[in-house]
């Protein structure tokens, strides 16, 4: 559409308008605005309002099958036996099991760890196992003698 077209058709109203019986529009439109491509036109309220007329009728039938699926799937069939009173039963969780006292558990349990770390104990009834502690089961993997020399 050449340039002095799309003007003309801005003042006279846009060619839906007219195909629709519209009057022109009140307030021509300022050929600048053409020129840097702006619409003439509004939106059409009552296109509008039919979608979303439309959209609410497809939401309201949607979930008025979601409930007839429900209701036909939801009920109690006579082919399965009825429920026990252990299958109906609610079941409650155990509350938490928590520490009295976590520090003095944790520093017990810190004593244990390092007492067994560091000293000496044989593994077996038989003598034949024994723990040494940490530090010296070290110096023995790097190649250092059981006694040290002076």
């Amino acid at each position: 559409m050449a340039e002095s077209d799309r003007r003309d058709a801005a003042r006279e109203g846009s060619p839906l308008d007219q195909a629709a019986g519209a009057a022109p529009a009140e307030h021509p439109v300022d050929p600048a605005s053409l020129d840097q491509g702006y619409e003439v036109a509004d939106a059409s309220g009552r296109a509008l309002a039919w979608v979303m007329l439309v959209g609410a009728a497809v939401i309201a039938a949607s979930i008025g099958g979601l409930f007839v699926l429900v209701a036909h799937y939801h009920r109690e069939d006579a082919s399965h036996p009825p429920l026990t009173a252990e299958q109906r039963a609610k079941i409650t969780p155990p509350g938490p099991h928590l520490q009295a006292e976590p520090f003095r558990d944790i520093a017990a349990l810190r004593r244990r760890e390092t007492a067994l770390l560091q000293g000496f104990a044989y593994l077996d009834a038989d003598h034949k196992r024994a723990r040494i502690p940490i530090d010296r089961a070290i110096a023995l993997v790097i190649g250092k003698p059981l006694d040290s020399s002076p």
